[in-house]
């Protein structure tokens, strides 16, 4: 804006002021520069670098703008997928430390069994030794996706 005014402030009425010029840049970038002609009749190079500048950088900030708000949503795409793959892996991965846990309780590891048994303790007795494998193993998010990937892998290949 400051550049339109020194250079066409005295020459064109839209850029007399300041905030006038502010105004103008705006109503160029919405599409309505009826200016530019007058700009560029005024001042052949002068005309045609600002509006040229202009009109990129606010493309260049818009297409940002766009970008920002696609790699926001992606964002939070993402971090719901990670959430849901999360979910499939404990209830991938309870069969295994389940039967552990029977088997180290006393119980015994039949399926029908193990179905018969009361779901609040073997609840308990799960999130303990999920407790205790996580102290072990202190798994980073990484390790998990890795963990969730190759249990989707071997429940694909058992279907």
């Amino acid at each position: 804006a400051l550049a339109h005014f020194l250079a066409f402030g005295d020459e064109i009425y839209e850029c007399r002021t300041l905030p006038s010029c502010m105004l103008l840049l705006w109503r160029t970038f919405l599409g309505q520069g009826d200016v530019v002609d007058l700009m560029i009749e005024r001042n052949r190079v002068l005309g045609a670098l600002f509006f040229i500048a202009w009109t990129s950088l606010s493309a260049i900030v818009l297409l940002n703008v766009f970008l920002g708000i696609i790699v926001d949503g992606y964002t939070r795409v993402a971090n719901e997928y990670e959430r849901i793959s999360f979910g499939e892996y404990l209830q991938s991965g309870v069969l295994r430390p389940l039967r552990h846990v029977l088997v180290r309780y006393g119980f015994q590891t039949s399926e029908e069994e193990e179905a018969a048994h009361d779901s609040a303790k073997v609840m308990e007795l799960l999130s303990k030794e999920m407790e205790e494998a996580a102290a072990q193993r202190q798994l980073s998010r990484e390790q998990q996706a890795r963990d969730v990937a190759e249990l989707t892998k071997r429940k694909r290949k058992k279907q």
